[in-house]
């Protein structure tokens, strides 16, 4: 099996092997070489990321393993604390465009990243089924075997049974209230009865076409103003059809709006009414990869030997014991405006402050997971003196800004990547040793 405590040459030749030797396994059971490959750059490409995360590399020749993307910047809601806050003076602090992602810009993206990643995140600040495309970006993502999750306020026009048969795995619904009254007074220029008519549309869409996806989840956040309806809630979500219901507490938006007030609920957590394995995958999506065999073959032919050997001959330092971020090892965020970030969080206009944008995305050759913001970012977290020495004749404006934040966002977005692995690999035909050795990645523990 693979040792993180080998030297980078050895560790990356020893994962082509890896790589080989699992594809061969899979294939014995399942006979299709382009299902078998694609899983197994999959699994070396998580071990690759973790391997870099373990030594905190600067440089990687890994890819992301999780696709974090806006389909649409825009958003038809104003809540407080949120890019697109009705309070004017707030949204101009921010760096975003309201635009929506091109989707053969989308495709592209995919083309690059899909075969290596598990997970495709498909929401960040933007509402996403503003994107006329949805569904097709969602059934996209699936041809390339990842795992597709979104969140909607569910206050406008959607056609249930497009996003059912889409194949969306799994579907976070933002109603904060049980009642118009309520609900607008963080949801602002919300519809409730529009978003409580659509979830019904989509459980009746799931039970007549026979679908158990998209997994719905209620997710309603407490406040002073709504604290009082959470059980009603609840009762609306066990009788409307959905999976569960999260009650949460968020973080504070007095800094936008003081009047909306934070409180927590003593039902905070879950509760679930219709479990159902959200990791479940059908013959129909494994065959649909067949259409991307030949960029399959070719990643899978392209030795991580050779992929290490284009960040240089020098190798890089270990630095295990150093702080670091997983963000910048596990994900990718792209946006509608077609900008690269490293994580969860919004640009502003002052770039002092919040410089963000480390690149953007123009075509399959783009460098953006080593771009210089990204390269500065895992460089300044790790090894500080080097970082000093690189960054000397550069501007306050020009710094990225991982260096100084202190925000640490969750990264994984609830994604389980040993339960992806099981599902997908449904004759159990990956060995349990491999299964232990990722539970046992720091990258994952995440």
């Amino acid at each position: 099996m693979l040792n993180k405590h080998e030297n980078q040459n050895d560790y990356f030749h020893s994962l082509d092997d890896f790589q080989k030797n699992l594809f061969e396994t899979l294939n014995e059971t399942y006979s299709d070489e382009t299902f078998c490959k694609l899983m197994a750059v999959k699994v070396a490409n998580f071990f690759a990321s973790d391997y870099h995360f373990h030594h905190r590399h600067a440089k990687l020749s890994s890819n992301p393993i999780q696709l974090l993307i806006d389909p649409s910047n825009g958003c038809q809601l104003q809540c407080p604390g949120c890019v697109h806050t009705g309070n004017k003076s707030v949204a101009e602090k921010f760096d975003w465009p309201n635009r929506s992602l091109p989707f053969k810009q989308y495709n592209e993206f995919l083309a690059r990243y899909g075969v290596f990643a598990s997970a495709a995140i498909l929401y960040n600040y933007g509402e996403p089924l503003l994107h006329k495309r949805f569904s097709d970006m969602v059934r996209t993502a699936k041809e390339y075997l990842l795992f597709t999750m979104t969140s909607s306020n569910f206050s406008l026009k959607i056609n249930a049974d497009e996003l059912v048969l889409s194949g969306l795995d799994y579907l976070l619904l933002s109603i904060d209230g049980a009642s118009q009254e309520t609900y607008q007074q963080y949801r602002r220029q919300g519809q409730f009865q529009t978003v409580i008519d659509n979830i019904k549309s989509i459980v009746e869409a799931k039970k007549r076409l026979k679908k158990d996806k998209p997994y719905l989840v209620w997710s309603y956040l407490t406040f002073e103003h709504n604290i009082d309806e959470v059980d009603k809630a609840i009762e609306m979500a066990e009788y409307l059809g959905v999976n569960e219901i999260q009650i949460s507490t968020p973080f504070s938006v007095s800094w936008d709006d003081p009047s909306v007030k934070v409180a927590i609920s003593p039902k905070q957590g879950r509760v679930v009414f219709k479990p159902v394995n959200i990791n479940s995958y059908t013959e129909d999506e494994r065959q649909a990869i067949s259409q991307w065999a030949s960029q399959i073959d070719t990643a899978y032919k392209a030795s991580w030997g050779e992929r290490l050997m284009k960040l240089g001959d020098k190798e890089e330092p270990s630095h295990t014991t150093a702080s670091s971020c997983r963000w910048l090892y596990h994900n990718l965020t792209l946006d509608g405006a077609s900008r690269i970030m490293p994580c969860c969080a919004a640009p502003t206009m002052d770039k002092k402050a919040r410089n963000l944008v480390y690149a953007h995305f123009e075509g399959h050759n783009s460098n953006i997971i080593n771009s210089a913001s990204a390269v500065l970012s895992r460089q300044a977290l790790a090894d500080p003196e080097t970082f000093t020495a690189s960054t000397a004749n550069r501007g306050a404006t020009e710094l990225p800004y991982c260096i100084t934040c202190n925000e640490q966002p969750s990264p994984a977005y609830g994604f389980n990547q040993a339960a992806y692995l099981h599902a997908v690999d449904s004759r159990n035909s990956i060995p349990a040793e491999i299964y232990a050795d990722l539970e046992q990645c720091a990258l994952y523990k995440i």
